[in-house]
């Protein structure tokens, strides 16, 4: 991607907690992406023909089991499949089921900075290529 694309591509939040979202959608509309959010991937998915994210940030979903996880994550590959993944999520490794299917990883708390530099980094590599930036 151009420099230009890459600060106007589109970012799709996926279940983020109120607190994290207020910060991610501030940081990433003042460095010059678009934005989407939704509540749960299924949403994401459901949503799908009117979404084009370059980037979707998932927040872990604690409360899934991993067939649940594994089944959602496919449904998120197969309606995104240009899109890079960010896994965000805790070391307390409540979200470690979608560890291996993101292509980047951001655990809290996070700086602002480390957020879009593995957007960037993401966004400069070839889908389904591992950022050199995977543990945040």
């Amino acid at each position: 991607m151009t420099d230009s694309a890459v600060r106007h591509a589109a970012i799709l939040l996926i279940g983020t907690d109120e607190r994290t979202l207020r910060i991610m959608t501030w940081l990433l509309l003042e460095a010059g992406f678009e934005l989407a959010k939704t509540a749960t991937a299924a949403e994401a998915v459901e949503r799908a023909p009117l979404l084009t994210p370059a980037v979707i940030v998932i927040d872990g979903a604690p409360g899934e089991t991993r067939e649940e996880a594994r089944r959602t994550a496919a449904s998120l590959r197969a309606a995104f499949p240009m899109a890079r993944r960010v896994c965000l999520h805790t070391h307390d490794g409540a979200a470690e089921h979608w560890h291996a299917e993101a292509e980047g990883h951001l655990h809290r708390p996070f700086h602002a900075d480390d957020l879009l530099e593995l957007i960037r980094s993401l966004l400069t590599v070839s889908v389904g290529s591992k950022s050199s930036h995977d543990h945040h």
